[in-house]
This record gives C-alpha cells, sequence and structure tokens, in this order.
C-alpha cells in the first residue's frame, strides 16, 4: 500500500517537472521569436548640430575613459574617449536608426575592447552614415575654413596614419590575406596573444618584415619619410584595417577617410 502511494507521489512529481519544462520551453521560444525591433530614431538635423558642435568644441573636450589620455597624438580610443563629450554608442546609435553592429561583443552603450575571441562586426551601412554627416565641411566652405585649425592639431596626424596604413596594407594583398587567415584562426582558437598586434608597431618602416614570411614582406610599398610614423598608433590602425578586411567594412570606411582628407588634406592624399 505505502509502496503505491510513493509511486503515485512519485509518477505525480515527474509530471509536474515535465509540464514546468514544457512551460519554460515555450516561454523562451516565445521570447526569441519576438521581431527585434530597430532603435527609435532622433530627428536627423539634431544629430547633424551635435556633429558641427563637436567639431567646434573638440579642443575642449576632456578624456572620458581610463588610463593615460594620448589625444592628439594617440589612437582610435584616445579619439573616441574625446568624442564621449558629445555622443555615446546608444545615442549614436539613435540617430542611425541601425544597430551599429551586427555580431561581436559589444553589449548596449558600452563597447567591449578586450574580448580574447570577437570583436565587432560592423552595420555595413554605419560607415556610410559616419561618411556622410561626420564632413559638414565637404560641403560648406565656410564650416572648412572655422575648423581646419582644429583639423589640423587634432585630427591630422590620425587621419594620415589610417590612410598611410591602409595603402600600405593593400600594397601587399597576398601578406593581407594570410594576415587574416592567421588572425581568425588564432582567435576562433582562443590562443591570441593580447600583445599580438605589438609586432606592427614597425610597419610603417621601409624595411618592416614579418618574422613568419619575410620574403613576402619585402614587398610592400614604402616611402621614406614613413619611418615617422608614431608606432603606437601605427599599431592600432593596423589592428583597426586587419578587422574590417574581415567584416568587410574596409572599403566603406576608406571612402569616409578618402573625403576626410580631400576636404582637409588633399596634398597628402596624392603623395600616397
Amino acid at each position: 500500500m505505502l509502496v503505491g502511494k510513493f509511486k503515485s507521489i512519485k509518477n505525480k512529481s515527474v509530471i509536474q517537472y515535465f509540464s514546468l519544462s514544457l512551460v519554460l520551453i515555450i516561454c523562451i521560444s516565445l521570447i526569441y521569436c519576438i521581431p527585434k525591433t530597430k532603435p527609435a530614431r532622433k530627428p536627423f538635423s539634431k544629430w547633424l548640430d551635435t556633429v558641427q558642435f563637436a567639431w567646434k568644441e573638440l579642443p575642449n573636450s576632456n578624456y572620458q575613459c581610463f588610463g593615460e589620455d594620448r589625444f592628439p597624438n594617440g589612437g582610435i580610443q584616445d579619439f573616441y574617449c574625446h568624442l564621449k563629450n558629445f555622443s555615446n554608442p546608444l545615442e549614436l546609435e539613435s540617430y542611425f536608426g541601425e544597430p551599429i553592429f551586427i555580431s561581436g561583443p559589444h553589449i548596449p552603450g558600452y563597447l567591449v575592447l578586450d574580448d580574447k575571441r570577437e570583436f565587432g562586426y560592423y552595420n555595413p551601412a554605419f560607415p556610410k552614415f559616419l561618411a556622410r554627416t561626420l564632413i559638414p565641411a565637404s560641403k560648406d566652405s565656410g564650416f572648412k575654413t572655422i575648423t581646419e585649425p582644429i583639423y589640423d592639431s587634432y585630427i591630422k596626424n590620425l587621419a594620415r596614419t589610417f590612410y598611410a596604413t591602409y595603402k600600405k596594407l593593400h600594397s601587399n594583398p597576398i601578406f593581407l590575406a594570410k594576415e587574416r587567415i592567421r588572425y581568425n584562426r588564432l582567435r576562433k582558437e582562443g590562443i591570441l596573444d593580447p600583445y599580438y598586434f605589438e609586432k606592427y608597431k614597425s610597419f610603417m618602416h621601409p624595411k618592416f618584415s614579418d618574422d613568419e614570411d619575410e620574403k613576402l614582406t619585402s614587398k610592400f610599398a614604402s616611402l621614406p619619410e614613413d619611418i615617422y610614423f608614431d608606432g603606437e598608433v601605427v599599431k592600432t590602425c593596423v589592428a583597426f584595417w586587419i578587422r574590417r578586411s574581415i567584416d568587410k567594412s574596409d572599403k566603406a570606411f576608406l571612402e569616409g577617410l578618402t573625403l576626410l582628407l580631400i576636404t582637409y588634406d588633399p596634398n597628402y592624399r596624392n603623395t600616397r
């Protein structure tokens, strides 16, 4: 009699357990089936006002991150840490009207820059949005006159380094393809050295050589004056272009960078 009662209680518990599990599965399924909505778009004109204000006030901006501030002589992260005075990823996304990244480790409103396996894959439309909105001087000569000294003092060094590293990387497409494959393999296997890009501090030197393939790295196009680039900035630009080569946003970012140089620094662009 006791055995039968025990079996009855046990069967009832099993049924309750499976019922609860089924409910949970249905709830989770419904959550993942909900369509992902685009960020609510803010007025586009307000974004253009923000951009113009940021250009004019960039010299007065403060460092909004932790660590050493090397702006205006640092890399893209130093520049970003000053742009945070004027906007942030969540706000920028609301003006853009779409997610900035289609995949990667970043979380809403915060960029995760130290993930060992993943990096952000940009929405293909995002660099085009930036090129269309971040350079008002390309269509306004008066604004160009006002902001040219700001470009020269706070942006030119980084813009030139980005352009020069792109041109040198792409002067040796076989090396770039091999590096893209190697970098992808190491990060996917979780064995990417956190100091992996240190080797690129000397990338702009005419005699740069990668120990793994010295003959291949001798085929880069270089200029004698390239030895004067800051290696700390160079390595961050090379890292950026290799990742952009992987997520296929490099050409779109180059278009925006080229427009910036045509607007403020045409002579430099013509020398590369």
